[in-house]
């Protein structure tokens, strides 16, 4: 699963006197974030871009080594950017081809990249959070971890409506840091399995549920199932959204 990340520099750096990469040099929250994510997560969720917009560098690779610096972003400096970022980030998805995009920026740093719209490939889901930070920090942990969080209105509208899949086709489906190959029958499967073996509390849910022959069940359970994780692991919006991806209808019990 090809991603690409891109974030803005922060103010908190590590000092030093040499260069560092900077995925280092910087020490705001979302690279505590990004280089966690880095240590813990799978090397199947690994395949992933990271890249930092800079006041100073302007895009570049989280890989790159830089020196200390002191210099804010401004819609002055953005203005001036834009040329070369818009270009760098365009060098970018053609490099990493990612079928994903997120942009965690604020708002001048989204001025230095105003209308890379128009170069995006067709079908990438681009997620750009505008949030307050703590709130963006969150998007960006579930962005990290698998939940796929809703694509712009206007990719939405790039990518039309997702083809029906065959039920034997394998689907690959991020969840906290773990890839799932399966089919939707594989998903069958699995629950059918759970369900005769006894394997937790099938109907522990509230609103939502998913049917496995007839029987209604919790999408948190199904998904604890094929996962291996525990239903504590994750939340109910991303069981439902793990169950989507792999074709399986869930639905809201409206009492």
């Amino acid at each position: 699963m090809r991603r690409l990340l891109v974030l803005n520099c922060s103010e908190a750096k590590v000092e030093g006197t040499g260069p560092l990469p900077a995925i280092k040099r910087y020490d705001g929250p979302a690279f505590r974030v990004v280089r966690r994510f880095l240590r813990e997560a799978q090397e199947s969720v690994l395949d992933i871009g990271i890249y930092v917009l800079s006041a100073k560098y302007g895009l570049i690779p989280a890989n790159r080594e830089i020196e200390c610096y002191d210099e804010r972003m401004t819609p002055e400096r953005a203005m001036a950017l834009r040329e070369t970022t818009s270009g760098q980030l365009e060098q970018a998805l053609a490099k990493h081809r990612p079928i994903q995009v997120f942009l965690s920026l604020g708002r001048d740093y989204l001025h230095a990249i105003e209308g890379y719209e128009e170069f995006l490939p067709a079908g990438v889901e681009v997620v750009c959070s505008r949030e307050p930070s703590g709130k963006k920090l969150t998007a960006l942990k579930t962005w990290l971890y698998g939940a796929t969080l809703p694509p712009t209105p206007q990719h939405r509208e790039r990518q039309g409506q997702r083809t029906a899949l065959p039920a034997t086709t394998q689907r690959s489906v991020l969840i906290r840091g773990r890839v799932l190959q399966l089919s939707t029958q594989d998903a069958l499967a699995q629950a059918r399995r759970a369900l005769v073996e006894v394997h937790g509390d099938s109907r522990a849910y509230r609103s939502w549920y998913a049917v496995v022959d007839g029987l209604q069940v919790s999408p948190k359970w199904w998904v604890s199932q094929l996962s291996g994780l525990p239903v504590s692991a994750f939340a109910a919006d991303e069981a439902r959204r793990v169950l989507d991806q792999l074709g399986i209808e869930v639905y809201y019990k409206d009492d």
